[in-house]
């Protein structure tokens, strides 16, 4: 279930997974008529989407929404969904539908009721999901610090967003669950920088605990191939 694509630098990882993305959206919307897409924030996938963008694909039958965001209005320099909407849905991806994560004027656990309800029409499971990994071995924003990690995680909770409260990392999140992200056909886990390779191959080699590298969740499962691109 798990694949390495290994490049000397970040643009070969970039340039493998981009093409991967195009092939899944376009046999997906050939095969059922639209692709479902959960794609992360955060510097690593900025590279990705704004050569995804520049691909000749039918984005008007791709729906996109994020894997976690930030509680933060779409102005603010730390909104996942600001990054999402400056770097991937510009020029030829403009025309994709899109989910944000954040609605201003609603609490954190307000936001999760609506946006749940509206993910629940989409017709799952997402094509792909796109991660990263931060160097303590988060991805969504499954902190290994946050108080809510045991429920995020946890194989019984079948909600598909959950709200986080890292302690080390700022503002609350909102994201998606381990039962959403494992509801995929395929999950893309970016990895570039060398300092986040002894991380990566840690949490590889040892499956637990899931507390100390949440990542290892992605890793440790058997039902959704997922594909890392890392650089060396």
């Amino acid at each position: 279930m798990l694949r390495e694509f290994v490049s000397a630098d970040a643009n070969g990882i970039y340039d493998a997974a981009a093409e991967q993305l195009a092939e899944v959206i376009e046999s997906a919307v050939a095969q059922r008529g639209e692709a479902l897409l959960a794609v992360s924030g955060g510097k690593s996938p900025e590279a990705l989407f704004q050569r995804l963008s520049n691909l000749l694909l039918p984005w008007s039958r791709v729906r996109v929404t994020l894997v976690d965001e930030r509680a933060v209005p779409v102005e603010h320099a730390d909104s996942n969904a600001r990054l999402v909407q400056a770097s991937l849905l510009q020029g030829k991806a403009a025309n994709a539908v899109w989910l944000p994560l954040f609605r201003p004027g609603l609490t954190p656990e307000q936001t999760i009721e609506v946006v749940q309800g509206e993910l629940r029409q989409w017709p799952l499971p997402f094509d792909v999901v796109v991660l990263g990994m931060g160097e303590d071995g988060h991805t969504a924003s499954w902190f290994p610090d946050a108080p809510e990690l045991g429920a995020l995680l946890s194989p019984d909770n079948f909600s598909l967003l959950g709200v986080a409260h890292p302690q080390k990392a700022p503002h609350v999140r909102l994201t998606l669950t381990r039962h959403a992200v494992l509801n995929s056909r395929l999950i893309q886990l970016l990895i570039p920088g060398a300092n986040k390779q002894p991380v990566y191959l840690r949490a590889k080699q040892q499956a637990e605990p899931l507390a100390e590298l949440p990542v290892r969740a992605v890793l440790h499962q058997n039902r959704v191939p997922v594909h890392v691109y890392r650089t060396q």
